[in-house]
């Protein structure tokens, strides 16, 4: 793969951990990272689209920041198949050989994964726990333009409890980061490590990068 993305160690002493000092907090102390491999040719066209990674001692924080052509977020249910909306995704095995797919539509709809394989994944009621900021809101909309919008995700280290990853300091994981947008008028397909497949396919845990998690 090349290289490895790296999980910032962020210390929240002191702060309320409110998503606006989060969000503030990741902007100052993370450098993102670009998901924009495009692995299949007939999905050429490439959003731009960043992300920045963080851990504290119970979060695993993502922010999403992605401009695109159209912007669409049907889906308002946990577990709804917001891949078919604009979304961004983040696929991680915890240290057991499955892995868990996160997977957030533009307004902070989740659904939530796990298996060995796209076959065998299947939804978690956990999705709820995963909460986010969205610099859009949260009320559903057709496709349209957006110039820019960002997603902070929060995601609780207790949902990987009985993992390598419930305490992932100084550990490394494999994983990858998606953009898609299925349905969208400009189908695409991104990833932050190209995927060997015939055909669009995230459920691919061979074609997983390395993710490590700096020390508290």
């Amino acid at each position: 793969m090349g290289r490895n993305s790296v999980f910032k160690y962020l210390d929240f002493s002191g702060c309320n951990r409110n998503f606006d000092e989060i969000d503030a907090y990741m902007n100052e102390n993370i450098l993102p990272e670009p998901i924009c491999i495009a692995s299949w040719k007939e999905y050429s066209y490439k959003p731009e689209v960043t992300v920045g990674t963080g851990w504290s001692d119970n979060d695993l924080y993502l922010k999403f920041t992605v401009r695109e052509r159209t912007t669409r977020a049907k889906f308002r249910m946990a577990n709804d198949p917001v891949h078919l909306d604009s979304c961004i995704e983040f696929f991680i095995d915890p240290g057991n050989g499955s892995y868990f797919n996160i997977e957030m539509n533009s307004i902070g709809t989740v659904y939530l994964g796990y298996g060995t394989c796209r076959a065998d994944s299947r939804p978690m009621a956990e999705a709820t726990t995963i909460t986010s900021l969205s610099s859009i809101g949260r009320e559903p909309f057709e496709e349209k333009h957006i110039k820019e919008w960002t997603i902070t995700v929060d995601i609780p280290l207790k949902l990987f409890q009985g993992t390598p990853l419930h305490e992932p300091g100084g550990k490394a994981f494999r994983a990858n980061f998606y953009k898609c947008g299925d349905e969208l008028k400009d189908p695409h397909f991104l990833s932050m490590f190209k995927i060997e497949s015939a055909h669009p396919d995230f459920h691919r845990p061979e074609s997983f990068g390395t993710v490590v998690f700096e020390q508290p």
